[in-house]
């Protein structure tokens, strides 16, 4: 696992991937991949946060890279984005990131709208300890497992399915458009309600496959277009997260933003994509 805050504080290690396993272990899919969160080109406050198996970052430039084997349960990927100001925002961010990181162990619960408005009911009780009522987030998770692929979000953060010549998005936004702009309409947080999230699975496609994770900030700031033609085109996930990362940048991305890319192989293929990171 390397994660690395861009010139802050950076550290290095030896060990596996979280939640993944090493060659030697009975596994049936590979997954290289290459996690960041940026505070943008605008903005003072960082609220978004990423989480990888076991382990969370919710620091502005925190990277977490690796690869490895899927093991039997699966591992869990998720982008968080949250609202409510920086107090209530990055707080929101922070609940549910080490909520997910905390459920991470199982991979994933048995009934999703039931753990996801638990979930809202913390995030909207630790606002009101914390005198920041209006504190919410949103959110999309990702379980892979040997061969499948599950997606959940609230919210506005989305999951791209890269496969062959073809971009599908697998998520849904819940989201509207406003006199004043974009507004979503469904967040972890806030007044008690039951919450409706968008669930999707299916089977790993076959071929060259690519996962990508993102909260509205990097979709929001790059064109459509443009962002189709970086997640099919050539690159390892580092590649392909950098070019994202540097685009958006170039675009003076006026949100904070954080991405996840995952390169999927078949046990024994090795990397499809370039070489393996440390």
């Amino acid at each position: 696992m390397n994660v690395d805050g861009r010139g802050r504080d950076s550290g290095e290690g030896t060990g596996l991937a979280p939640g993944l396993l090493p060659r030697t272990a009975e596994a049936t899919g590979w997954v290289e991949f290459h996690a960041l969160t940026e505070i943008g080109a605008v903005r003072e406050t960082h609220e978004d946060a990423i989480v990888i198996g076991g382990t969370m970052a919710a620091a502005s430039g925190a990277q977490i890279a690796g690869s490895g084997w899927i093991p039997p349960g699966g591992v869990v990927f998720a982008v968080t984005d949250g609202m409510g100001g920086y107090a209530g925002g990055a707080a929101a961010a922070g609940v549910v990131a080490a909520s997910i990181v905390g459920a991470a162990g199982s991979a994933a619960p048995d009934d999703w709208a039931l753990w996801l408005e638990q979930l809202s009911d913390r995030v909207a009780a630790a606002g009101g300890a914390w005198g920041t009522p209006e504190m919410g987030a949103t959110a999309v998770v990702l379980v892979l497992r040997p061969g499948r692929i599950e997606v959940v979000n609230v919210g506005d953060c989305r999951a791209y399915l890269i496969a062959g010549a073809t971009v599908t998005q697998l998520s849904v936004d819940d989201r509207i458009a406003t006199p004043r702009g974009q507004a979503v309409t469904q967040s972890l947080g806030g007044p008690s309600r039951p919450i409706d999230p968008h669930v999707a699975a299916m089977p790993v496609p076959e071929g060259d496959v690519r996962l990508v994770l993102c909260s509205d900030g990097l979709f929001g700031a790059i064109p459509r277009d443009e962002l189709h033609a970086l997640l099919l085109g050539p690159g390892t996930a580092h590649e392909i997260a950098s070019a994202l990362a540097e685009t958006a940048y170039r675009h003076r991305s006026r949100d904070n933003f954080s991405l996840a890319v995952l390169a999927l192989g078949e046990q024994g293929a090795g990397p499809g994509r370039g070489e393996l990171l440390p």
